[in-house]
């Protein structure tokens, strides 16, 4: 047996790798940019948080204080319906963040309220098409409004809550 055989046969072949190892270090200098020098923060903030408040809130930068007693601020984007939940929430998020992290890695949370881009949920269906009878219905019950565009945004509504009644009531 040759060398080179001994070789081949005990080397691993250079496109096995992990990709994590790969990721970390393009994402990296990204994610310092951005205020993230603890990007696990990011990677693993469903396992920190939780699944029901990581559908609802995404971090989005870790900032550093100036003085090495005090722990770093983390910058939180909250949908707007569970920003009082979160703030309620956050000794325990802190608990958390801090078990993780080790220390007094964060000492404080700062909420931005705004949307979040939950991209794990899929869009919503279109809603139904209503029928003509329900249509005429509708610009029935509008006939007596006199200005045009306030009648036609009330049609527009009553189509649309009728649109959503049958959706309901399809189970969509």
């Amino acid at each position: 047996m040759s060398k080179f055989d001994r070789e081949a046969r005990t080397s691993r072949p250079a496109f096995a790798r992990r990709i994590d190892r790969l990721v970390g270090p393009i994402a990296r200098p990204a994610l310092k940019k951005h205020g993230f020098h603890e990007f696990h923060i990011f990677e693993h903030w469903a396992d920190i948080v939780g699944d029901e408040l990581a559908q609802d809130c995404v971090p989005l930068r870790l900032s550093r204080s100036r003085s090495a007693q005090a722990g770093s601020t983390l910058v939180i984007r909250v949908a707007g319906h569970r920003a009082l939940d979160v703030e309620y929430a956050t000794p325990q998020l802190l608990e958390r963040l801090n078990t993780y992290l080790g220390g007094r890695a964060v000492s404080r949370l700062k909420l931005v309220q705004g949307p979040t881009d939950n991209l794990d949920q899929p869009p919503p269906s279109p809603l139904p098409d209503i029928s003509a009878e329900a249509k005429k219905q509708v610009s029935e019950s509008t006939k007596s409004i006199e200005n045009q565009s306030l009648r036609a945004a009330i049609q527009s509504l009553g189509e649309r809550v009728r649109q959503a009644s049958l959706r309901r009531k399809q189970g969509r």
